[in-house]
């Protein structure tokens, strides 16, 4: 079994600058990313960054596939330097697999080729979050979907999109499967928790009805050592709130 004192499972924005300082504080880490495409998190990946670049390439008018590729090349390009940056520094070790708690110290990693146990004073949970439909107060979303309603706006609810064809759309629902062609087609089904797999029973941490992980003020889960930062803890989504939080 490796030691270090401490462990941060997921490697967003949020766990690689707790990272860096706590190495500065004398500490030992190990920091774990299930995935070699997502070093650095959400935003450089899949979201602020990558939007940006093709808003810009969409601005000079750019065909569709030079803006992904020029999007693909600037992504490729943080995301390794996003990992060179940890994985260069003394008293930090980077490694890319599932993890999952097997008791409140210990988290086992699946690696490509085997599977280690680590051990650790202090872990925190740092997994981001996933694309979903989200969940707001009824009223709330009942209002909204009232007043789009007036503009002319239709909902379709409670249906299974099946395949996209550049503004062409199938969905089915309960009477069959329907089409239907509009102007632009936009992705934007929202955000949830990333815990699946982590097996937080074994480590006790509560989570809400909501599927986050309950935190207190400090991010600090009902279990003392074990802290959640990010998307995961059901705060405000956006990098600079999980930097602020930890800082």
């Amino acid at each position: 079994m490796k030691k270090f004192d401490a462990i941060i499972i997921g490697f967003g924005k949020g766990g690689k600058t707790l990272a860096s300082a706590l190495v500065k504080q004398g500490m030992t880490v190990a920091i774990i990313e299930r995935s070699s495409s997502m070093y650095g998190g959400t935003c450089i990946n899949i979201a602020c960054i990558p939007m940006k670049s093709l808003v810009e390439q969409a601005e000079k008018s750019v065909n569709y596939a030079k803006a992904i590729s020029k999007k693909d090349d600037l992504t490729a390009f943080l995301r390794e330097k996003n990992f060179n940056n940890l994985d260069q520094k003394d008293g930090i070790t980077v490694l890319t697999g599932e993890a999952s708690f097997v008791s409140p110290h210990e988290v086992k990693v699946e690696l490509e080729s085997e599977t280690v146990t680590l051990s650790a004073e202090y872990i925190f949970i740092n997994t981001g979050a996933e694309s979903v439909i989200p969940r707001e107060d009824r009223d709330i979303a009942e209002a909204v979907q009232q007043t789009l309603e007036k503009k002319g706006i239709q909902f379709k609810l409670n249906v299974k999109v099946k395949t996209v064809e550049g503004s062409l759309v199938a969905y089915e629902d309960g009477d069959g499967e329907h089409k239907i062609e509009a102007d632009a087609v936009l992705l934007a089904t929202g955000r949830k928790p990333y815990t699946e797999g982590l097996n937080l029973e074994a480590a006790g941490v509560n989570i809400t009805d909501r599927g986050t992980v309950q935190v207190d003020e400090t991010l600090r889960t009902n279990v003392p050592h074990i802290w959640a930062i990010g998307d995961v803890n059901g705060g405000p989504q956006f990098t600079y709130i999980s930097i602020d939080k930890i800082l």
